[in-house]
């Protein structure tokens, strides 16, 4: 008995019992990143870009896998890793201010902000609004003017309900007195396609969802709802030059289900902001015109919380379920 009980000693004392060696041993699986939207859209590659890093920060250990969990406006995704044990192993890139408006307005919600711990923050994209190469429409002007003069026929593909772009897209109409025709899609690639196809009269994402298209004379962005244009497409207006006073982003970044092991949590934090500041990061993120824009989790859900005000201001005049 004093042998097993020495025995139990030790182990304890040089630290050998696995819950207190989380951080030296983890990651000791594949950890996965669980996108709640279609694969080939901005926050896919993005997601694909950041698990590439977030893997080689790590250590290299084990790999971080990207999994593809559409529907529901980006609900069922987070909803999986909200319930999910809080190890560090299941992760989802978070989508603000979708993450929190895709439930505004919801009587039972199964989540909230609080469901989450927050890792940091990778980019703010802003939004645009774009249409076909051979659209007669030249200006965001003339998109609004069309929808003036007969309102609900304009048809604008967007992110499911509540999520950024289509919540962007309620922005314009508030902000211009104009009603469009909302038709949701599962990403920038499926309103993209729609829009190219003829399907619909143009469509609102993030810079990078089109700038492939964009830069290959497909689409055609009519502006850019930021404060200032954006540095590497310095001849797109913003909404604001064009008399439409909106700006609006996509705030991207990772999170866990809340309760993660502080040294885990810090193990991945540390290693999301080592990717984010890795110079290959930023060569591949400037290629594709992310907005890197990184911050911590507390910062972000401080931020997060301003703008969620604001979403419940706006769903008091304009809802949009």
């Amino acid at each position: 008995m004093r042998s097993l009980l020495g025995i139990v000693t030790a182990v304890l004392s040089l630290g050998l019992l696995p819950q207190t060696v989380s951080a030296q041993t983890f990651p000791a699986k594949p950890i996965e990143i669980v996108v709640g939207y279609a694969a080939g859209g901005p926050a896919d590659l993005l997601a694909r870009q950041t698990a590439t890093f977030l893997a080689k920060h790590l250590g290299g250990k084990q790999p971080v896998v990207v999994v593809n969990q559409p529907g529901a406006s980006g609900i069922i995704a987070s909803t999986a890793v909200a319930n999910a044990t809080p190890d560090g192993y299941k992760l989802t890139l978070f989508n603000h201010p979708g993450l929190a408006g895709s439930l505004i307005g919801q009587a039972e919600q199964p989540y909230t902000m609080s469901s989450f711990d927050f890792l940091g923050v990778i980019t703010d994209e802003p939004s645009v609004v774009f249409v076909a190469d051979n659209s007669p429409y030249q200006t965001l002007g003339d998109l609004i003017e069309a929808a003036k003069a007969a309102p609900d026929t304009i048809t604008v593909g967007a992110s499911g309900v509540g999520l950024a772009s289509h919540l962007g897209l309620k922005l314009i109409e508030s902000a211009a007195d104009v009603r469009f025709v909302h038709i949701p899609s599962a990403g920038a690639s499926e309103s993209a396609t729609q829009v190219m196809g003829g399907h619909i009269d143009a469509a609102t994402t993030t810079v990078s969802g089109v700038l492939a298209l964009y830069n290959s004379g497909q689409i055609r962005i009519l502006g850019v709802a930021s404060k200032d244009r954006v540095p590497n497409l310095p001849d797109l207006p913003t909404f604001h030059e064009q008399g439409v006073d909106v700006e609006w982003s996509s705030t991207r970044g990772l999170a866990g289900p809340a309760g993660i092991p502080d040294d885990v949590k810090k193990t991945l934090s540390d290693a999301l902001e080592a990717s984010v500041k890795d110079p290959e990061f930023v060569e591949q993120a400037e290629r594709q015109g992310l907005s890197l824009a990184y911050s911590d989790g507390p910062t972000f859900v401080e931020s997060a919380s301003k703008q969620i005000d604001i979403l419940n201001e706006i769903w008091k005049t304009n809802p949009w379920q």
